[in-house]
């Protein structure tokens, strides 16, 4: 009874209106298995409990025909009851004799009056039995699996149906929705208002997910058990409880100490039950619908008409006619997708392909492939020739048909489309089942395995694409040697993009080794690139100027020789290399990225240059949106190889912004970081767990950011160049935070004297946070400032911040107060997207501030303390308090328990105890009953009132309730 609530709810009023002698009957109508049966038994139980008398018969196929068999059930029970009427029924009584023979009577032609006589008086004689049985308590009739019953049962009910009005007797039962006379009787009665059908639908997700854990006798149960189970059965209960108990028997599904689990690979079979119900359906509909609909399995739980109607060689009117039939039938339904069909739910595909023969459905499979392909060829494509997905489906089909090597050549002819189009998980799967299929005939090729080599990388499977390269024969063609040369430096460059830096020039002497002797060859113009990138990387390697020097002349060879991707790769290397220079040229570099992109067809090139061009926008205004720009495209396009960063880029966005809670960030960033650790991205992984470090030390949590540098450090992250980012951003700040100013500064100072590599993190401290601190200590000069004012790191948001609060220290020290006063406002302005870093900035400038007069120190240090404060991180409020205190302001009491008071009235001040006296307020309670409830005098309570009158800027106590009950 799970989910029927309503169901039940009404099948009982109608049952207590009728024996009230009000109409309509009741009528379930729904599926095989939905439930119609449990609801009526239900509420026949019910009604017998009240001392309703309950009869019941059922309508049945099975067997010889059997003309009125459910009044011949439910007569045979009144009589067993001995209820049946001695002397109510007069000259109806041998009526009965249709189904009851003991009472028929010789009429006075010598025939059978219970055989003989029409239809419509047995039906007036059931009539007076059911009255009669229901005179004193009411009767419920209870008629199951009316769409089985005979013609003449039809009748007999269609006679009760309109004659039960003002008679104690309820009449209760169920039909399939499918097309047969009682759906037809019933539609009719219902017109007439003396039936109601009630649907009964299949189970929601929830609803099915609850049946499931009843099933298995309440106890917990696994979301993906729950998943597979709804996705099986589309919430039919019967389909549920099948499932279940198969999988148990099967062995597939055990309990555990946390409950339900799968412990083997599921195979998910139709209950005999459902093939038996099909077989059947399938009888009735003949052997064309059984055919058309054997097809349809074989292509899927959804099916295209046209594809479906090619391969069967129906005409449109036959086949339409035919799915028309099995929708009735309840096996089809309208897809949500036009031009396609599709089965009830996935055990009715499974359950139909049960009844195939082998050959059968090998047959199926060939005409639905040509099919397939012929359907695209007959309509306009630009490009010409089948889809992408039609070649893949294809394919699949070809694969079901045994024709392995046409599978395997739509495979790899869909992968390597899916790769030019940017699709690269698309691309990585067909290429793979290209070569599975392709290798046990000897037909893969170099250029096949090259192809998915490139795919793999892009979409981030580089362990994979390694392993594929060591299982590839020797060569001896010049044109398969240079291929191969190729795929080791398409590997070189996702080792580089992996931060697998001795891996990438392993595979780079590969390369450079097979082209030796090819003076003239393009792979070593790409070999050139590869060793700029792995320059740029290498926190010992070469110098910025070498690394520029190589990549530019790399560059330059690319762009003549027409190498496409090489000239990408060497654009992306100046772009990085010329971030420290100019961000406007670094810009450009990744625009022209796009440029060749679009040019030559390369869109996974396309989405590089568009993500190297939002981090410098990112960078120069904090803004993340361009970002998520990228991300948005990477996705639709599955590139995992520019997803990850770019998703990585956003994490560190998140955090330095600080505008979600801080566990959602987190949990965002394990899971960056447990994909990178599947992918063997050790990059990646190693800047998401620097990031995590970042997150802990913008929150002065030392604990979780002693936790997660230790797993920095595990995965060698102290030897990359992501140790700048988890110190800087990270440890420093948390130093800080703690007011440690001392250590951040000689930490950070030590970061800087190290050099921070040859692609430095702008953002770490260096550019922006050293320089303040220097400044503090008298040790920045102002041509320094204007130095790295006018610098590229310097033009970036996050470094302008502080770099602008030193200027104003400076200004401010030479007495300068309108310059102060103009470098604070550019501060303030850039550090309002970084609320960690602005208020820390404010709390470091604050004294200098208020010595030389220029800003609102003390109003900075208020906002400042409360932020902190409703961040939870006490140390940094109580360093602003104590810098209140010693600039003369008064300090707000924090008493325990101030968490609970709402954040909108602890930013204008209100007090633990000021929010207790004014919820009591709330209840209007005078003051000395308030003061009672909180063991203070009344006179206080009343000064507690005054102040909450003054911060919340109302003149009444009326209106400070309002005010309260509002913000609070």
């Amino acid at each position: 009874m799970l989910g029927r609530d309503a169901e039940l709810g009404l099948i009982g009023e109608r049952v207590r209106e009728a024996l009230d002698g009000a109409c309509p009957a009741a009528f379930c109508i729904g599926e095989p298995g939905v439930g119609k049966s449990r609801l009526v038994a239900e509420a026949a139980s019910a009604a017998f409990a009240a001392g309703v008398v309950v009869i019941r018969g059922r309508a049945s196929s099975t067997g010889p025909v059997a003309v009125l068999r459910p009044f011949a059930e439910a007569l045979s029970t009144i009589a067993r009851r001995g209820l049946l009427p001695q002397d109510s029924l007069g000259g109806y009584r041998p009526l009965l004799g249709r189904v009851l023979p003991m009472l028929a009577e010789a009429d006075t032609s010598g025939g059978s009056i219970g055989t003989a006589a029409p239809m419509v008086a047995f039906a007036e004689a059931m009539l007076r039995v059911l009255a009669s049985v229901g005179a004193s308590t009411g009767c419920l009739l209870l008629l199951e699996d009316l769409h089985e019953a005979d013609a003449e049962s039809l009748a007999v009910l269609d006679y009760l149906l309109d004659n039960l009005d003002g008679l104690p007797v309820a009449v209760l039962g169920t039909l399939r929705d499918e097309p047969c006379l009682a759906r037809e009787l019933l539609r009719q009665a219902e017109r007439r208002h003396v039936v109601e059908l009630v649907p009964v639908r299949r189970l929601d997700q929830a609803g099915c997910g609850a049946l499931v854990v009843a099933c298995l006798g309440g106890a917990e149960v696994a979301e993906p058990v729950r998943e597979l189970v709804w996705r099986n059965s589309i919430g039919n209960p019967l389909l549920v409880e099948e499932l279940l108990y198969d999988m148990v028997d099967s062995g597939q599904l055990v309990r555990t100490e946390d409950g339900w689990n799968l412990v083997l690979e599921p195979v998910v079979r139709p209950p005999a039950s459902l093939v038996r119900s099909v077989s059947r359906r399938l009888e009735l509909l003949g052997p064309a619908a059984r055919r058309t609909l054997v097809t349809a399995a074989v292509y899927g739980d959804r099916f295209p008409v046209s594809v479906t109607m090619r391969a069967t060689g129906d005409d449109e009117a036959d086949f339409l006619d035919t799915v028309q039939a099995a929708t009735q039938a309840q096996l089809l339904a309208v897809d949500e997708q036009p031009g396609c069909y599709s089965f009830r739910h996935p055990l009715l595909t499974s359950a139909l392909l049960e009844l195939v023969t082998e050959p059968e459905r090998l047959e199926a499979a060939t005409r639905l492939a040509e099919a397939v392909l012929a359907d695209e060829l007959s309509g306009p494509a630009d490009p010409p020739g089948p889809s992408i997905a039609a070649r893949r489906t294809a394919a699949r089909l070809y694969v079901d048909a045994g024709q392995a090597v046409r599978a395997g050549e739509l495979y790899a002819s869909s992968g390597r489309a899916a790769l030019a189009g940017g699709a690269v998980d698309s691309a990585a799967a067909d290429l793979t089942e290209a070569v599975r299929l392709l290798t046990p005939v000897n037909r893969v090729t170099t250029e096949l395995a090259a192809d998915l080599v490139m795919a793999l990388v892009e979409s981030g499977q580089l362990a994979r694409a390694v392993q594929q390269v060591e299982r590839l024969p020797s060569v001896a063609d010049p044109a398969d040697t240079e291929r191969l040369a190729a795929i080791h430096v398409h590997l070189a460059w996702g080792s580089y993009l992996s931060g697998l830096l001795q891996q990438g020039h392993t595979q780079l002497a590969a390369a450079r080794a097979l082209v030796a002797g090819l003076p003239d060859s393009p792979v070593r113009v790409e070999a050139d690139v590869i060793a700029a990138c792995l320059a740029l990387d290498s926190p010992t390697g070469s110098t910025d100027d070498q690394a520029r020097r190589l990549a530019r002349a790399a560059a330059e060879a690319a762009e003549r020789s027409g190498a496409a991707e090489a000239a990408c790769r060497a654009w992306h290397a100046l772009g990085r290399l010329s971030r420290a220079i100019d961000l406007a040229e670094s810009t450009a570099c990744f625009d022209r990225i796009v440029a060749l992109a679009a040019e030559h067809r390369l869109p996974g090139w396309g989405l590089f240059g568009m993500s190297g061009a939002a981090g410098n926008r990112w960078l120069l205004d904090g803004d993340g949106l361009h970002l998520q720009i990228v991300r948005d495209h990477a996705r639709r396009l599955g590139s995992v190889s520019i997803l990850q960063p770019v998703e990585a880029h956003l994490g560190l966005h998140r955090v330095l912004v600080a505008e979600e809670p801080i566990a959602e960030i987190e949990s965002s960033l394990e899971l960056g970081i447990t994909q990178a650790r599947r992918f063997g991205n050790a990059n990646l992984e190693r800047y998401g767990l620097a990031t995590l470090a970042v997150a802990a030390g913008q929150r002065a949590d030392q604990a979780k950011l002693a936790a997660a540098l230790e797993r920095f450090r595990l995965v060698r992250g102290d030897d990359s160049i992501h140790l700048e980012l988890a110190t800087g951003l990270g440890s420093v700040f948390a130093l800080l935070l703690d007011g440690r100013d001392d250590e951040g500064h000689r930490m950070l100072t030590d970061l800087a004297d190290r050099g921070g590599g040859i692609a430095p993190y702008y953002l770490s401290g260096p550019n922006g946070l050293l320089p303040l601190l220097r400044t503090l200590d008298g040790r920045l000069t102002e041509p320094e400032l204007d130095r790295l004012l006018g610098s590229v790191a310097g033009s970036m948001r996050w470094n302008r911040q502080f770099l602008h609060l030193a200027g104003a220290v400076l200004a401010g020290g030479r007495g300068d107060r309108t310059t102060a006063e103009r470098h604070a406002t550019q501060a303030e302005q850039a550090a309002m997207a970084y609320p960690v870093a602005r208020f820390l900035g404010a709390r470091l400038v604050a004294a200098r501030a208020a010595e030389q007069g220029w800003g609102d120190p003390v109003g900075q240090l208020r906002a400042a303390e409360a932020w902190f404060h409703e961040q939870q991180m006490p140390a940094a409020a109580r360093a602003c308090r104590d810098l209140l205190r010693s600039l003369g302001a008064s300090v707000r009491q924090r008493r325990d328990g101030s968490g609970a008071v709402p954040p909108t009235l602890r930013r204008v001040g209100v007090t633990v105890r000021e929010y207790e006296v004014g919820l009591l307020a709330r209840e209007h309670l005078g003051n000395k009953a308030i003061g009672d409830r909180l063991h203070i005098s009344p006179r206080t309570v009343e000064k507690h009132i005054a102040a909450l009158l003054v911060k919340l800027g109302v003149g009444s106590r009326g209106a400070l309730i309002e005010q309260i009950g509002r913000l609070g």
